[in-house]
C-alpha cells in the first residue's frame, strides 16, 4: 500500500491580499472616524453655547408666543 501524498495543485494559486488594499481600507476608516469625531465635537459645542446663553429662554418664549397667538 502506497499512498500519494502530493501537495494540492491549487496551492500555488492562493489569493493574497495586497498590502496597499489593506492600507487603503485603514486610511478610509481613519478618515471616517475623524469626521465623526469632528461632527460630534461641533454638535456638543453648539449645544453648549446654545444652552449656556440666553437663546434657550428666547426659544421657549417664542414657542409660548406662537401657541398663545401673540
Amino acid at each position: 500500500m502506497q499512498s500519494n501524498l502530493s501537495p494540492p495543485r491549487t496551492a500555488s494559486r492562493l489569493v493574497i491580499r495586497k498590502p496597499q488594499l489593506q492600507h487603503g481600507v485603514l486610511v478610509v476608516h481613519g478618515a471616517i472616524a475623524l469626521v465623526v469625531i469632528v461632527l460630534v465635537t461641533l454638535t456638543l459645542a453648539t449645544m453648549e453655547s446654545f444652552l449656556a446663553g440666553d437663546q434657550s429662554l428666547s426659544a421657549r418664549h417664542a414657542v409660548d408666543m406662537t401657541l398663545r397667538g401673540d
